[in-house]
């Protein structure tokens, strides 16, 4: 399997990719844009190469004559081209390893700017599939495997290729006999590295997919790190550990192993090959047909051959890892979005921002191969519809609630209204206008939306209120914070708006990060706005305050709230009671309560002491 286990629906899944056409398409996207680098990096390599050659070459002329009497002026040449060479190497292996380094740097940012946008703008049923560490370690690790495989992969093959085709030159134009000998134990290399190949390549993927599933475990973990200190489960965690570490060990080892097997046979046959050189070259000076220069030229070269044939032969593990991680990244790309613009999708034009749904349906696994999401289902299910012919309409500019016990359907309700999801069937009109016709844009600009999860961000206040906006308008913002009753504990904080709140608003407190949201949403200025338990973590009297603030500033808008706590809500214009999926009741608080039905019932229980659960 390629790097992390992955998974993608049967509409969408593709054969495998050829190895040359996966590389060829990787080339072409991602390095061919900076070719004039790659050709400049490229030329340092030949020329620490050539320089390397040229140096060995040398030493047949300084053996042979460099040390004799009559050679003069000779020697001091000699040395001074040799020191012009080890110069020009230098400036070449400068050459080549800033270039090389520059590109591998800009390919990995690429790779993560495509990887990051294809995930951002993907459905949230594709990317509830996995966790959220694997998505990480793919835009990490996965990132970095193919940086350095593949920069690897270019300098040792481009470098070490040139010595050695370099040496076999010299070999040949020093000692024709000679070179042939080591020629044919150099052909007999290619059994080892096929050898290699078959034992690394399922070896080096599942080192891969382990990698993927430690980073799962590890985020889970620290997610759930709290209910695992409340419970003293740190020991059973601690034994799930260690069985990861231990699997990612193993497929460690297995590759480590594979590769050590094969190479000892390597070793015995370069060690063949030199023992062979040296007798026949011996031979050939006893009988005066090869000279002593000429011989040591021939085996320096052969020794300084052997490091790069080495390196050869090792680069198949990076060839394979990088083949590996390049699956997984395309196979990535190719899983297109499901929720996207239909051709001649129009703008949304609100004005009254009225909200009708036409007999929706809608179940979460709806279209999908279920048996594949997040690897967790084997044997394939169907899950129950979450919408059920659901039918309502919201006036425009009225104060609507939404409410009903856990699995209703509300927060459902309001993921198709954002088109979060498709519905299967029916419409949903906002303003006479069916949303699917509507670009996804413009439908979520009229919409502005607290959830129960808040969404603060690792940034500054300020950036946290204006999300998704270029130019901030001051005086809005502050009029935003004012009224989302934010201004007092903001003048508190040390740098006010520019406070950066820390990993998912950890600075903050409950309270104060359901009240920057609601500032977020005061802030948008939109006419539909969606509230679901937009108040849940604040005091009474905050809450009561901040109540009285939406009722003014929310005068003219359309606004749905989805409500946990039934005291909430008495004063909506017109509250909808749902029940698997649709809706049962419709009116205000007093006349639901004079029908005595689900509604009644859910007010009742609240009276009663009991909490109105929470939606899923």
């Amino acid at each position: 399997m390629p790097f992390f286990s992955f998974r993608s629906s049967s509409r969408t899944r593709s054969k495998p990719r050829p190895r040359s056409g996966l590389l060829g398409r990787f080339i072409s996207g991602y390095v061919w844009p900076y070719r004039l680098r790659l050709l400049v990096a490229a030329c340092g390599l030949v020329l620490f190469s050539l320089t390397a050659f040229a140096q060995v070459r040398m030493l047949e002329p300084i053996l042979d004559h460099g040390f004799s009497a009559e050679s003069g002026d000779t020697l001091y040449w000699l040395m001074g081209l040799m020191f012009a060479f080890s110069a020009l190497r230098a400036l070449a292996y400068y050459w080549q390893t800033s270039q090389s380094g520059y590109i591998g740097g800009a390919v990995f940012r690429d790779l993560q700017n495509v990887l990051y946008r294809h995930l951002v703008t993907h459905d949230l049923s594709f990317l509830q599939r996995d966790s959220t560490g694997q998505y990480v370690a793919l835009m990490t690790v996965n990132m970095h495997v193919i940086r350095s495989s593949l920069s690897r992969v270019f300098v040792i093959m481009l470098r070490d290729g040139v010595l050695v085709v370099a040496y076999l030159f010299n070999m040949f134009y020093t000692n024709w006999q000679l070179s042939l000998i080591t020629l044919c134990f150099v052909a007999l290399l290619f059994v080892p590295i096929r050898w290699i190949s078959a034992l690394t390549r399922q070896a080096a993927q599942e080192t891969q997919k382990k990698i993927g599933d430690v980073g799962k475990f590890v985020d889970e973990s620290f997610k759930g790190l709290r209910q695992i200190k409340a419970y003293n489960a740190e020991k059973s965690r601690l034994r799930f550990a260690r069985a990861k570490f231990d699997e990612l060990f193993f497929w460690n080892k297995r590759t480590i192993y594979a590769q050590a097997r094969a190479l000892p046979a390597v070793e015995l046959l370069i060690g063949l090959a030199f023992a062979c050189v040296v007798l026949v070259s011996g031979l050939q000076i006893r009988e005066g047909t090869a000279t002593v220069g000429g011989v040591m030229s021939f085996v320096v070269a052969l020794l300084l051959m052997l490091q790069p044939v080495r390196a050869l032969i090792n680069v198949n593990v990076d060839i394979q890892e990088g083949i590996a991680a390049l699956l997984t990244f395309y196979r990535t790309l190719e899983e297109k979005p499901r929720i996207r613009d239909r051709k001649r999708a129009s703008a949304l034009r609100v004005s009254r921002a009225a909200i009708e749904f036409r007999k929706v349906c809608f179940t979460y696994d709806a279209g999908f191969d279920v048996s594949l999401l997040a690897g967790k289902v084997e044997g394939g299910f169907s899950s129950p519809p979450a919408l059920r012919g659901l039918s309502l309409t919201i006036k425009g500019g009225s104060k609507a609630a939404i409410v009903g016990a856990s699995g209703a359907g509300k927060s459902t309700l309001v993921n198709v209204l954002l088109r979060l999801y498709d519905i299967d069937s029916g419409a949903i009109l906002i303003d006479g206008q069916n949303i699917a016709d509507c670009t996804l844009h413009s439908l979520r600009s009229h919409i502005a939306y607290v959830s129960q999860e808040v969404g603060i961000f690792n940034t500054s206040l300020r950036a946290n209120i204006a999300l998704g906006v270029e130019r901030i308008d001051e005086a809005r913002l502050r009029h935003a914070v004012a009224d989302a009753e934010a201004e007092e504990f903001v003048a508190e904080l040390p740098r006010g708006l520019e406070t950066e709140v820390g990993e998912r608003g950890f600075r903050l407190s409950g309270g104060q990060q359901q009240r920057i949201a609601l500032a977020r949403a005061l802030y948008k200025d939109a006419r539909l706005v969606v509230l679901d338990e937009a108040t849940a973590a604040l005091d009474n009297e905050t809450e009561r305050l901040l109540q009285k603030t939406l009722d003014r500033v929310m005068q003219g808008r359309t606004v749905v709230t989805i409500a946990h706590r039934l005291t909430t809500i008495q004063n909506a214009d017109c509250i909808y009671v749902l029940d698997r999926g649709t809706c049962c009741e419709v009116g205000n608080h007093h006349r639901l309560l004079q029908n005595g039905g689900k509604y009644a019932q859910l007010w009742n229980r609240l009276a009663g002491g009991e909490e109105a659960t929470r939606d899923g």
